[in-house]
């Protein structure tokens, strides 16, 4: 039954505006979101390796050192991505301290990690010629695909704190992109590590932010009659 003060225009276009977005099902979305993220780890793979191919050679190390460091970031990625993309107990997603705790301690633990295992292995040594903007390059490049898609899986699910889950999200795929580089860089001192592998991950981490903050949010709706 029509409330009484609900006008009949105001009725027509309340549900012709519910028409015109319907709300996809869960299995859609989950579907949806399966897609977009095959594409986004297609999509990094395969730019890694064009770009990889057009870039210098790296310098010859030892196979363990390489290994050992992409799993190392390979697991802090996992980590990272777990805690963006699942929702946890709640249906509206992570609680705001666990994303920023995941975006801050990011790039941290894939540092440390670089220089402990590089250290243990007595590898940690600076290369001079090497500033680390091929390995700036590489890693933004390899992230630009995977977090645009990644966010798109995530657009229009988070009303209550888009950009810390954006950033958590971006943070995620620059650890991604770190363990890439580590296959290919040969350089392990602390210099090249802030500017090639650490800065792109914060560069990364700051742009999911912000097109979280803008893509995350439910989209509005008219109010209920």
């Amino acid at each position: 039954m029509t409330p009484p003060d609900l006008k009949p225009d105001l009725k027509r276009r309340v549900l012709a505006a519910a028409q015109a977005e319907p709300s996809p099902t869960r299995g859609e979305a989950q579907r949806r979101a399966a897609w977009l993220i095959a594409g986004a780890a297609i999509g990094m793979v395969a730019a890694y390796l064009l770009v990889v191919s057009v870039i210098d050679a790296p310098f010859e190390r030892p196979g363990v050192l390489s290994l050992g460091a992409f799993a190392g970031a390979l697991s802090i990625a996992a980590s990272a991505l777990w805690i963006s993309l699942a929702r946890g107990r709640s249906t509206l997603g992570r609680p705001r301290g666990a994303l920023i705790a995941s975006a801050a301690s990011a790039p941290a633990l894939l540092l440390g990690w670089k220089l402990g295992w590089s250290g243990a292995l007595g590898a940690v040594a600076e290369a001079p010629a090497r500033l680390g903007l091929r390995c700036l390059l590489l890693c933004l490049i390899t992230s630009a695909l995977p977090l645009t898609l990644l966010l798109l899986a995530r657009r229009g699910t988070d009303p209550r704190h888009p950009a810390v889950t954006g950033a958590a999200l971006g943070a995620a795929v620059g650890a991604l992109a770190w363990g890439l580089t580590d296959l290919w860089c040969p350089v392990t001192g602390p210099r090249h590590l802030l500017l090639g592998h650490v800065l792109p991950v914060l560069v990364v981490t700051a742009v999911g932010a912000v097109v979280g903050w803008w893509l995350m949010p439910p989209p509005s709706r008219p109010p209920r009659a």
